[in-house]
């Protein structure tokens, strides 16, 4: 069953239960079985079937630590929540106001500079955002508790597209774009390239300006990025 890809509708509901209040510890942190009883509320016996149940579905990545049992929910169980989040947002999220996401500078990989100065994409940023975009891009991780904002915003806002390429023989994927304010003063973009080695929670951000400069910006600083609303 791991090996399959499932929805939060194929499972029963006592598991996704225990995904949601497993999810409130964080998405990387490791529990034991006592804590799964604790946070789902049931008996430690119980814990231990349900822990089996979720181990056979893939929901859960098992490891032992000085001997003792230690889980995290895995890749699958992340895009179940996150699947269950889109549908939810879809019906309760308020887009008619602003988005605001919580982050902090970090260092990229070096790869935004690249791509930033291939021509195909250079000229489809000048042609579809108005400007030609700095060499580099602004690497930001946001707050865990904003994760669910930036997947909603993914899948409810409709984003500008720049249009992947062929070069040489090489595939350039597409770069999807969201308008958003960078400390509430600078017009930047959001850019989710369709192939990335960034993790989740990393956001790569855009604009004319080299921002670290403008805004005197270094590794570790707190920033806040407006999405605007559905118009």
């Amino acid at each position: 069953v791991g090996a399959c890809l499932l929805s939060y509708s194929d499972l029963p509901p006592r598991l996704l239960y225990a995904l949601i209040k497993l999810s409130e510890s964080g998405i990387s942190s490791y529990l034991t079985p006592r804590d799964v009883a604790s946070k789902v509320g049931i008996p430690r016996q119980t814990a231990y079937r349900w822990i089996s149940e979720l181990s056979q579905h893939g929901l859960i990545e098992l490891r032992r630590e000085r001997g003792e049992l230690r889980l995290k929910l895995s890749r699958q169980a992340v895009a179940i929540l996150e699947e269950l989040y889109s549908t939810l947002s879809k019906a309760l999220l308020d887009m008619s106001i602003p988005a605001v996401l919580h982050g902090n500078v970090v260092s990229g990989l070096g790869e935004g500079r690249y791509y930033m100065s291939l021509p195909r994409y250079l000229s489809s940023f000048k042609e579809k955002l108005g400007y030609t975009p700095y060499p580099g891009t602004l690497n930001i991780r946001l707050h865990e508790r904003d994760l669910p904002k930036l997947i909603a915003i993914e899948r409810l806002l409709s984003p500008i597209v720049i249009p992947g390429f062929t070069h040489e023989g090489r595939r350039y994927g597409a770069v999807y774009c969201y308008l958003a304010s960078l400390n509430r003063s600078e017009r930047v973009h959001i850019v989710k390239p369709e192939r990335t080695h960034h993790p989740r929670g990393i956001v790569e951000v855009i604009s004319p300006k080299n921002l670290r400069a403008a805004l005197s910006l270094k590794d570790g600083d707190q920033v806040t990025l407006v999405v605007p609303p559905i118009t």
